[in-house]
């Protein structure tokens, strides 16, 4: 049984949702790293993710994230900004989300996103719809579809036309794989005069080991009717798979030859940490020094990293930035400092360092940033993570640290609110199979039903079995009015073309 996690999301746009394809293989520094290695490499923030959802034996969640909503505390006054964001994911195979955003009076309906998967838990469709205020507008759609092996084929953008009430397309990827399952082609089209239209790719080669040897990155020359170099990357491994040198090319359309570009080659120590990285250019008919990074582990975690660029005057390196790094029994970060090389000292002179702590339970409760004045850490600001009793975020403090008062000084607040679930007992094996999504659950007002089916006929009994509501939706989604219902247990009876199908609410005011 795979796992959902549930995330803060605070920004929903067609490009991003677009962007949600099977990667290509992409050859930077944190391709050789961990997880943890690649954050800090990148110079990522360590802070956590929202706490994962804990799942009961059942198919829905036994906590789930249903809100953020942010604060900002300035000159004594409470002022609610950003976005409150609704995420209900409420079995393997549909998803639900909705965004609203805080418009000085209240939280508005901004956009509202619908997926469904599936067997293999592969996104199907992603549709996209915006609020105008009265009701929702279908905006965007990705279709994906994929091969035997669950991999991704192509991934088509499309977007609606209100004035045809229709869905046109936009842009669409199509993968190709070799028969190992490796990704050989990756190829962008525009939609355009009703025909889809070239526009980029990328093609891969592999050894034996599954390793990409060779990408080549192409556009589309629409006059000719032919595709066109742009970039190449060679890339060469050891025995363990480990990247030991990437060069990269660019098409000269003069010579219709590659032309070196830049080059990265890499060290490794005995247990496959990446030791350094050094940057080369090509200039004038020879490869010239750039940069370097230095990295040292203590076997599991990276300790240290040391930037530094050539000197071409004195040809030599010059040290320029280090981080070093402590973690706790659990390997858990607990300090990360920041320092520049004073040139003229010969020396590493303290800049920044950010100090983590955590809880019995491995979630991280403080983070306090502080910088280095006049020989001595200054606070500058902290962030302060709180938990419920199920391990749940509930709040985020961001302060800053107040000099003239010596007194953290809160700038805005985080709120997570969770929703607890009832194990889910007597759900019959055809409302498993068809995936109907039934929620809020208990409801004061407005009940909503999604169904991967068309809904031909919907029912509502009351706890005697009288139907107190009937309608014939003919559609896939349902936003039922329930406000004069009075408090009790009430049956919900939905038609599709798979049969019938039960699921018990409760009306609560």
């Amino acid at each position: 049984m795979k796992k959902f996690y549930v995330f803060i999301i605070v920004l929903l746009s067609s490009a991003y949702l677009y962007s949600q394809v099977e990667s290509t293989p992409v050859f930077t520094e944190e391709y050789l790293l961990n997880p943890l290695q690649k954050n800090i490499v990148a110079g990522n923030d360590l802070q956590l993710l929202p706490h994962e959802t804990q799942k009961n034996n059942s198919k829905a969640f036994k906590y789930r994230q249903t809100a953020q909503m942010q604060e900002m505390l300035t000159g004594g006054l409470i002022q609610y900004y950003d976005s409150a964001t609704f995420e209900y994911i409420f079995n393997e195979f549909v998803s639900t989300l909705e965004i609203y955003m805080w418009d000085v009076i209240h939280w508005a309906k901004m956009n509202k996103a619908f997926s469904t998967y599936d067997q293999n838990y592969k996104r199907l469709t992603y549709e996209v719809s915006k609020f105008d205020g009265l009701n929702w507008l279908p905006n965007s759609k990705t279709t994906s579809t994929y091969n035997s092996d669950s991999k991704m084929i192509s991934n088509t953008l499309q977007f609606y036309n209100n004035s045809t009430t229709s869905w046109d397309n936009n842009t669409r990827n199509i993968t190709e794989y070799d028969n190992r399952g490796n990704q050989i082609v990756y190829q962008n089209q525009l939609w355009a005069s009703n025909v889809w239209q070239n526009s980029y790719r990328n093609l891969f080669v592999y050894n034996d080991s599954g390793m990409a040897t060779t990408s080549i990155y192409q556009t589309y020359d629409v006059p000719t009717s032919k595709w066109v170099n742009s970039s190449k990357a060679e890339n060469v491994f050891d025995n363990q798979n480990n990247l030991l040198s990437q060069v990269n090319f660019r098409w000269n359309t003069t010579t219709s030859v590659w032309d070196n570009n830049n080059k990265n080659l890499f060290t490794y120590d005995a247990n496959g940490n990446n030791l350094t990285k050094t940057s080369y250019i090509w200039s004038s008919g020879s490869w010239l020094e750039n940069t370097k990074f230095i990295y040292t582990f203590d076997g599991t975690n990276i300790l240290s990293k040391i930037d530094q660029n050539w000197n071409i005057s004195l040809s030599q390196w010059v040290n320029s930035n280090r981080y070093e790094y402590t973690y706790n029994s659990n390997n858990a970060l607990i300090s990360e400092n920041h320092s520049n090389w004073n040139i003229l000292g010969f020396s590493w002179d303290n800049d920044y360092r950010d100090m983590y702590i955590y809880d019995g339970d491995g979630n991280r409760v403080l983070k306090t940033h502080s910088h280095w004045v006049s020989g001595a850490w200054v606070d500058q600001n902290r962030t302060v993570d709180t938990y419920d009793a199920n391990k749940n975020k509930h709040k985020e403090t961001f302060d800053k640290w107040d000099v003239p008062t010596s007194a953290w000084i809160t700038q805005n607040n985080n709120y997570f609110y969770w929703e607890q679930y009832e194990e889910n007992q007597g759900i019959s094996d055809m409302e498993s199979n068809y995936n109907v999504v039934v929620y809020p659950n208990p409801v004061s007002a407005y009940l909503n039903i999604e169904s991967p089916f068309s809904i031909q006929k919907l029912d509502i009994f009351n706890s005697t079995g009288q139907i107190v509501m009937s309608t014939l939706p003919a559609e896939n989604r349902v936003n039922l009015d329930l406000s004069n219902f009075t408090n009790g247990i009430y049956f919900l009876q939905l038609q599709t073309i798979n049969g019938k199908i039960s699921k018990k609410i409760q009306v609560n005011k």
